[in-house]
């Protein structure tokens, strides 16, 4: 029927947009997390690309998002493992600051 959309082309469409969203959100994410580690820790950044300028498919979206999502959890391990550390830091210069004999 002229003028209507193929439903799979608007599906796919919806896909598309909500994939980039989701890496948009990811992207903002790590950026965050790697200003927060600056001074304290090398948080990993670097993007790999993804080969030749071109419009990715579903599936390739979709790894890039997966991509990011690890990255992102791996800043946040780095992150929360040296925020231990440095907690555990801040404790020891307490005790020996109240009590420098001991």
């Amino acid at each position: 029927m002229p003028g209507v959309l193929d439903r799979s082309v608007v599906d796919e469409s919806l896909a598309r947009a909500e994939l980039r969203r989701q890496i948009g959100k990811l992207e903002r994410e790590l950026g965050s997390l790697v200003a927060e580690g600056l001074g304290r820790i090398v948080v990993p950044h670097r993007v790999e690309a993804a080969g030749r300028p071109r419009v990715l498919g579903l599936g390739e979206l979709e790894e890039v998002r997966d991509a990011l999502a690890g990255r992102v959890a791996d800043a946040r391990r780095a992150l929360a493992e040296r925020a231990a550390v440095e907690a555990a830091n801040r404790e020891l210069l307490t005790a020996l600051i109240t009590a420098p004999e001991e």
